[in-house]
């Protein structure tokens, strides 16, 4: 399993995601995410999700999600049901917004 991952059926959670900021905007980010979309969908998950948490930058993180190619819901949106399952639990503090993908 990838290290920031949980794992779960076909289902996996993206966690703790960064790049020190010295070394942004130089396709780390992007990489990471699509080696950990390369990884996972060997081991046979079809959907990563995750959530991104108080941040003040938020707005920059949710593009940088889009345009890795994942679906990023707006603040507030519930993830949808993967699998028939809720994946979050129920008293955990909301994050700022969720975004997923189902891997091809």
């Amino acid at each position: 399993m990838l290290p920031g991952a949980v794992a779960s059926s076909k289902v996996m959670e993206l966690d703790l995601l960064a790049v020190v900021p010295q070394h942004r905007r130089a396709g780390l980010g992007s990489a990471l995410v699509a080696e950990c979309e390369t990884r996972l969908h060997a081991k046979g998950t079809r959907i990563v999700w995750g959530g991104v948490t108080d941040t003040t930058s938020s707005d920059g993180v949710a593009a940088f999600y889009l345009e890795a190619g994942l679906t990023v819901l707006s603040p507030g949106q519930p993830l949808p049901p993967f699998q028939g399952r809720t994946w979050v639990m129920p008293m955990a503090k909301p994050p700022v917004f969720w975004f997923w993908k189902k891997l091809a």
